[in-house]
C-alpha cells in the first residue's frame, strides 16, 4: 500500500521538502557563522568596543535597525543553542530525510 492521497503529496512536496531544506540551509550556515565569530575572535572585540555600542553596518543611513554588540552576543547565542537543538537525538538525520538539494 502507498500514500498517494493528493493532498498528503502536494503538501509533502510544496511544504515539507521546502522547509526540509531551508532548515538544513539554517543549520549549516548557523554553524559556518559560529565557527567565523569565534575565528574572529569577535566576542573580544565587542567587549573591548562596547556592548552597548551600535555596530556600524550603515545601518544608520539606509533603515535598517541598528543592531548593537550586544545583540550580535544576542543572535550567536540562539545560533549555538539552534546548533545544540540540531545535534539532539537524530534531529538532523530526520531533516535529512526531507532535503531535497543535497545540502551538506
Amino acid at each position: 500500500m502507498h500514500l498517494d492521497n493528493a493532498q498528503l503529496t502536494e503538501f509533502a512536496n510544496d511544504e515539507l521538502r521546502q522547509l526540509g531544506d531551508l532548515i538544513k540551509k539554517l543549520d549549516l550556515r548557523s554553524a559556518a557563522a559560529i565557527s567565523e565569530y569565534n575565528a574572529r575572535n569577535l566576542g573580544t572585540v565587542i567587549n573591548d568596543g562596547g556592548s552597548a555600542n551600535p555596530v556600524l553596518d550603515g545601518s544608520a543611513t539606509d533603515g535598517r535597525t541598528i543592531c548593537t554588540g550586544g545583540d550580535v552576543f544576542n543572535l550567536v547565542t540562539l545560533l549555538q543553542n539552534l546548533q545544540t537543538f540540531f545535534s539532539e537525538s537524530g534531529r538532523r538525520d530526520v531533516v535529512n530525510k526531507w532535503n531535497v538539494n543535497g545540502h551538506k
